[in-house]
């Protein structure tokens, strides 16, 4: 299964700057009740901002069993200590590829290091539908490289290695030359107790304030993958937002879903993303929160939950006040 195509960098050797572009992983393994986030980018910044070219690598580490070894770092590189000419891309502290993610960075508890390997799933495929992808009117592109896929490897934590068999993880690429305003998503790989081996990822969007909420869904049923590519549906999802809170009602292939997540507020990661033209956008994740799920179809219906093994992130320029945020993008 070649995932390539989705993951190749779209940037760094062209003239489409000012930009930024993401890479990013979460892997939630429910046999030890831990999560990583890992989130390697670029930052090509607009020269109204008096910022460099930066790229930076990300990681958080959750532990339900455990909250309080729930810790998260950044670390921060001029533009030309990385190489994405081919894969793997490299950092100085780390690397990926299609297939593989390695790294190391200090937290605020100590040092983390991942070494993961991916085995895809399912295909590679663009959020929204390929003619509007194809277009010039998105200003973010939201690739998905694996999509409900098997994780193996280890991550150490202050000298304690965690072996991942068989975890679940989303590998995504996000690339563009300016940010969404809002973004609202959930993202749960198994749910409690399921015979029947659903797995969900929603996400609710607004690019601009006056622009409408677009709401894509991708459900998975086994070897199953139903991917929402309709633009209707997708102005025709609705979200709620009530924090740690959120209520998500859209419609993938012939099913109706109710989605309700919720943050682990004892494990929250706080950071700051940049837009090219250095506006703040205020992150809040958790991947060990909550989520229930009814999915409807003719006369099938099916209640779902996931006590501890849901990612659920909350994205605006608005702050949730209670915290401090993570901002790495500046280096001298």
């Amino acid at each position: 299964m070649n995932n390539s195509n989705a993951f190749n960098s779209q940037f760094l050797s062209s003239s489409a700057k000012p930009c930024f572009e993401i890479w990013f992983a979460v892997i939630i393994d429910k046999i030890t009740k831990k999560a990583l986030w890992i989130r390697y980018t670029t930052f090509f910044p607009h020269p109204s901002f008096q910022q460099k070219a930066v790229a930076v690598m990300w990681a958080s580490w959750f532990d339900r069993e455990n909250p309080n070894n729930h810790c998260y770092g950044a670390e921060t590189y001029p533009i030309d200590q990385v190489n994405l000419d081919k894969e793997p891309y490299i950092y100085p502290n780390g690397k990926l590829s299609s297939n593989n993610l390695l790294g190391k960075l200090m937290t605020a508890k100590g040092l983390l290091e991942w070494n993961l390997s991916f085995e895809h799933q399912f295909e590679a495929f663009d959020h929204t539908p390929s003619w509007l992808s194809r277009s010039n009117i998105p200003k973010t592109k939201s690739l998905v490289c694996s999509p409900f896929a098997k994780v193996q490897g280890t991550v150490m934590f202050n000298n304690n290695t965690y072996a991942f068999n068989k975890a679940d993880g989303w590998f995504n690429h996000i690339c563009g030359t300016q940010r969404v305003e809002s973004l609202f998503w959930t993202y749960v790989p198994c749910f409690d107790d399921d015979s029947e081996g659903w797995s969900l990822e929603i996400a609710s969007v607004k690019a601009k304030n006056f622009l409408p909420t677009l709401t894509f869904t991708t459900l998975a049923r086994k070897e199953h993958l139903y991917h929402q590519t309709s633009l209707w549906n997708s102005l025709n999802g609705t979200l709620k937002v009530n924090f740690p809170n959120l209520e998500f009602k859209s419609k993938v292939a012939d099913y109706q879903i109710e989605v309700k997540s919720q943050l682990d507020k004892n494990q929250i990661t706080p950071y700051i993303y940049r837009d090219p033209n250095g506006a703040k956008l205020h992150i809040l994740q958790s991947d060990v929160g909550q989520a229930s799920c009814v999915i409807k179809a003719n006369n099938y219906k099916k209640m779902l939950v996931s006590k501890d093994g849901a990612a659920v992130e909350f994205h605006s320029i608005k702050p949730w006040r209670e915290f401090s945020y993570l901002d790495p993008y500046f280096v001298s």
